[in-house]
């Protein structure tokens, strides 16, 4: 039964991510979850916008894994490199201009809160 339910789980991640890469925009749960639960440059209407860290979320983790963050999380940077390593250097917002990547003081995606959070508790 588990390894049935395991299976599922994998079906549901690789079909979230060919309609990810179909360019058929956000899946509503995990936008609700990851764009508007935690990231400060999310706007309502831009969802064919695909930051990396959304996209390792969706291909790597069940909604209800994401809900298990508590909403007030912050970052502490700790694991930075690895995330910089498994998403950011992959990432297509750091080749156009990533405002934290570049030390302009702004936040990282609220995708890198979760990934961070996830990594430490997995």
């Amino acid at each position: 039964m588990i390894r049935i339910l395991n299976c599922f789980v994998k079906l549901v991640h690789i079909a979230s991510y060919v309609r990810i890469k179909n360019n058929m925009g956000k899946i509503n749960e995990y936008t609700n979850l990851v764009c508007k639960g935690y990231c400060a440059f999310y706007k309502e209407g831009k969802e064919e916008l695909l930051c990396g860290t959304y996209q390792y979320i969706i291909s790597n983790f069940t909604e209800e894994k994401i809900r298990d963050i508590p909403q007030d999380y912050k970052p502490d940077f700790s694991k930075d490199q690895k995330i910089m390593d498994l998403i950011c250097s992959k990432c297509e917002f750091l080749i156009d201009g990533c405002g934290y990547r570049e030390g302009e003081g702004t936040p990282p995606c609220g995708g890198y809160t979760i990934v961070e959070w996830l990594l430490k508790h997995s």
